[in-house]
């Protein structure tokens, strides 16, 4: 966002007063798995995951919101491997597809067509909806692919469902499109117990600005 930046830690020292925390993730590759890359994110996620379960140990369970300013600044991707990290360390952990546009966690795991949040919202209940992941990690998919009414879930739905959810597991992380081109942004922000805004480098700074200025207004 900086130009004048010439390493993480600058930004780090800058914003050591004004948020929680601060990770540096790099970019990947798709076709990348063993490269020192690859393990330094890894690192980065873990390390990410260790700082929430320290800020989050007085309560019984956390639920954390993922967005951005823009698409493609990897949210998704933030919010799995997030949710594979808590899961590996023992943590009963659900990613909730709240993305009804994107849906992109959905489309990443296969499990599109089957019922999710849309259905889950529908009944009143998550159980019967909730997938299981071979690391052990669970996920809400967004369920029916309907573009005419992806933002019709009633907003007292979506609450008792985060509440259901805080009870069934300890860690509950909710994957959402960006801060200005979704609805679900502002629904879930108000219930989550934190919000990680993801930073794609070279995103515009008044843009992150005023998404900042929105979420706080929540």
């Amino acid at each position: 966002v900086r130009p004048r930046y010439r390493s993480c830690i600058q930004a780090a020292s800058e914003l050591a007063d004004l948020v929680p925390m601060f990770t540096s993730v790099l970019k990947l590759k798709e076709n990348l798995s063993t490269s020192t890359g690859s393990r330094a994110t890894a690192r980065s996620v873990h390390q990410m995951r260790v700082k929430l379960t320290n800020a989050g140990r007085d309560r019984k369970s956390s639920v954390y919101m993922v967005t951005s300013a823009g698409s493609g600044e990897g949210k998704t991707n933030l919010a799995l491997s997030l949710g594979a990290s808590f899961a590996a360390s023992g943590f009963r952990t659900l990613v909730i597809d709240a993305d009804l546009a994107g849906r992109g966690a959905t489309i990443g795991l296969g499990v599109e067509g089957l019922p999710g949040l849309r259905e889950a919202a529908e009944c009143g209940s998550l159980r019967d909806h909730i997938r299981g992941t071979p690391d052990g990690l669970c996920i809400l998919p967004t369920g029916a692919d309907d573009q005419f009414n992806a933002y019709a879930i009633p907003q007292a739905a979506i609450e008792h469902l985060i509440e259901e959810a805080r009870e069934m597991f300890q860690v509950v992380i909710l994957d959402t499109g960006a801060v200005f081109n979704c609805i679900e942004a502002s629904m879930l922000a108000p219930w989550a117990d934190g919000v990680l805004f993801v930073v794609a480098k070279g995103q515009r700074e008044s843009l992150v600005e005023q998404s900042l200025q929105h979420l706080a207004s929540l």
